[in-house]
């Protein structure tokens, strides 16, 4: 029961990550968004994303032992 909890967070993570970059795309192939707006929302969907993990990962560690 722990896996499935603790893997809750990075499935909806990935699932809002690729819904949201897959309806990006379809935007810019069907002309809806340009390609500057576009680079612009995934650079920034991106950018959160390993900032999220890899900042958390980091802000969990004791300095002392570097361990979680």
């Amino acid at each position: 029961m722990k896996k499935l909890s603790d893997s809750v967070r990075p499935v909806l993570t990935y699932l809002f990550a690729f819904l949201y970059i897959g309806v990006s795309t379809w935007g810019v192939m069907i002309g809806k968004i340009e390609f500057s707006m576009y680079f612009a929302q995934i650079g920034t969907m991106v950018g959160m994303m390993v900032s999220f993990w890899f900042g958390e990962k980091s802000a969990l560690k004791n300095p002392s032992t570097g361990v979680e």
